[in-house]
């Protein structure tokens, strides 16, 4: 547990186990501690790093928007603080604006992306529409709002859907009236950025998404050079806790991959 300085605050980050580095960027509704199936996991093997997004868990800040290119900067800083030089990321949902600004801003930092669940930060009109529509439909319900991001699976184990609220419930600085900006024009980048990211890239979604509906990551995958999209059969918006055995079976499976088609 540890914190590093970036842009005037502290980033908190966590760093467990040894080998080949897997970064973890949580979503708008998580933090590290949103990562526990897969640091349990992966740490005998690999070298797992979580950290709190600036405004989220630990790292306290009071934010006016999303700010995804200081995302990248945090990320960053905390590699830079690890002596870490390249590393697989896995993101979900906000954490994969994070992801793919570091992909285009520091290329030989990124070995490969698994992009889950998320608008990416892409000014593309398909994805933005589908997601606002998504958003809306959620917002429109409430505190009943939450059940629409899991699949009737999920829905049926209570203590999970708890232990989901309580994680973030940690985010004691998030303002959930900065949700829509996550979809500002002013911080997305143009589609064809998508065409620039050089590592090997996966899109994750899960089959009852209503937030991100599968489309979107589908659509994705065919706008970046040589993605594929993977459903998740079980899985509302987040397979990494939802699924977590096969989410982390999948993602063992794509880092050998991944590292087989690079020097």
């Amino acid at each position: 547990m540890a914190f590093v300085r970036s842009h005037d605050i502290d980033i908190y980050y966590e760093s467990h186990g040894e080998g080949p580095a897997i970064l973890f960027s949580h979503g708008g509704g998580g933090n590290a501690a949103s990562w526990f199936a897969q640091v349990a996991h992966f740490r005998g093997s690999h070298r797992c790093i979580v950290f709190d997004h600036r405004g989220f868990g630990r790292s306290r800040y009071q934010a006016e928007r999303f700010e995804p290119d200081l995302y990248a900067e945090d990320v960053r800083a905390i590699l830079d603080d690890l002596s870490v030089d390249r590393v697989h990321i896995v993101a979900q949902s906000l954490g994969a604006l994070t992801a793919v600004r570091l992909a285009l801003q520091s290329p030989e930092r990124v070995q490969s992306l698994v992009l889950s669940n998320s608008p990416l930060g892409i000014d593309d009109e398909f994805a933005v529409q589908s997601v606002m529509q998504g958003a809306i439909r959620i917002a429109q319900l409430g505190v009943e709002g939450m059940r629409e991001l899991f699949s009737p699976q999920s829905l049926e184990n209570p203590r999970s859907l708890e232990l989901y609220s309580t994680l973030g419930s940690f985010n004691v600085d998030v303002r959930p009236d900065l949700a829509p900006t996550i979809l500002a024009k002013e911080i997305l980048l143009p589609t064809e950025r998508l065409k620039e990211i050089r590592c090997p890239v996966v899109t994750v979604t899960g089959r009852y998404d209503k937030l991100v509906p599968p489309e979107v990551m589908q659509r994705f995958a065919s706008l970046i050079p040589g993605a594929r999209c993977v459903e998740f059969e079980a899985s509302g918006h987040s397979p990494y806790y939802e699924e977590p055995e096969a989410f982390n079976a999948f993602v063992a499976d794509w880092i050998r991959e991944a590292s087989r088609n690079q020097p």
